[in-house]
């Protein structure tokens, strides 16, 4: 996973030790087992979701335990998050949408 600089001027590249590059290499495969493990926790919550019935367009579900051998083994809780539609705020309202507005400046890895 290298990229070539030969265009780059100094300032937006510099050299690095090999334990920068072996950081980078841990990093990237750190990254795709996350990928990975995101997927399973998906699957997983679905079958688990599945177990209690959940009706996600209703918002219900048949049970909210799972219990083996009389132990429970999950529990399935409804949260009620209020949020603002930012669409219907900046169309409805542009001036309270502008005054609220800000910038979220924040650094990336690429690899």
């Amino acid at each position: 996973m290298t990229t070539k600089t030969s265009n780059q001027s100094p300032s937006e590249s510099t050299k690095v030790s090999k334990a920068i590059v072996e950081s980078a290499r841990e990093l990237a495969e750190i990254r795709a087992e996350m990928r990975k493990l995101d997927a399973r926790k998906a699957e997983l919550t679905r079958t688990l979701e599945e177990a209690f019935g959940k009706d996600s367009e209703a918002k219900t579900s048949e049970f909210t335990k799972l219990t083996h051998n009389n132990l429970e083994v999950a529990s399935l809780n409804w949260v009620t998050r209020e949020e603002i539609d930012k669409k219907e705020l900046a169309k409805s309202y542009p001036e309270a949408y502008e005054a609220c507005r800000y910038g979220n400046k924040y650094s990336v890895v690429k690899l």
